[in-house]
């Protein structure tokens, strides 16, 4: 089985305000994410929250997925990532680590990471866009302690680089891979998009 850890903790610094709480299209950003997860091949879904964290789940506990709170939280992504995989079940296989910032991501552009990795021998599946990797990143459980212990300034891209034989790149056809939505601009450039999408 796959599980999906959906990285929702921060502050949201550079927007302003609380990203994962945005209106985008009928819902909010981080229900918007878990939407596409819910509807892909994932088998379990781990939130990780940890800034105003209570406010957030309040929004999301319909769903069906599981929510850590991480403590640590202002010590940056890393932390996030070790907290969901701590809780991901004993039966899976890899973890599939996506960001609450890339609401463009599909179920289909998840579903096609799924494939690939089920279908290749490499623990590791990054999505690419035009030569540039992205999220959602799948990651063999063959790693976990590896991802337990990465360098919280390095992150993921620690175990990335130290194993290029273990990585496939999966090339998309869609920048949402890449699209970060980081600051108020971002957002709005982001909405625009939907609300294009919407029209035709």
């Amino acid at each position: 089985m796959i599980s999906a850890i959906l990285l929702a903790a921060g502050e949201s610094r550079r927007m302003g305000r609380l990203k994962q709480l945005l209106p985008f299209g009928p819902k909010t950003v981080i229900e918007t994410c878990l939407d596409a997860l819910l509807a892909s091949q994932v088998s379990e879904i781990i939130v990780v929250l940890g800034h105003r964290h209570r406010e957030i789940q309040s929004h999301i506990e319909h769903l069906p997925v599981k929510v850590v709170i991480n403590e640590h939280y202002a010590q940056g992504m890393s932390s996030s990532v070790i907290c969901g995989v701590r809780a991901i079940s004993s039966s899976a296989r890899a973890a599939l680590i996506a960001v609450v910032d890339q609401p463009l991501v599909t179920p289909d552009i998840i579903n096609r990471l799924i494939e690939a990795y089920r279908n290749s021998e490499k623990k590791i599946v990054i999505p690419a866009y035009r030569g540039r990797g992205g999220h959602p990143i799948i990651i063999d459980i063959a790693f976990r302690q590896n991802i337990l212990a990465i360098d919280p300034e390095r992150g993921l891209r620690q175990i990335v680089y130290s194993h290029p034989q273990d990585v496939l790149r999966v090339d998309v056809e869609t920048d949402a891979v890449i699209q970060n939505m980081n600051t108020w601009a971002d957002y709005q450039r982001l909405l625009e998009r939907i609300s294009s999408s919407m029209k035709e």
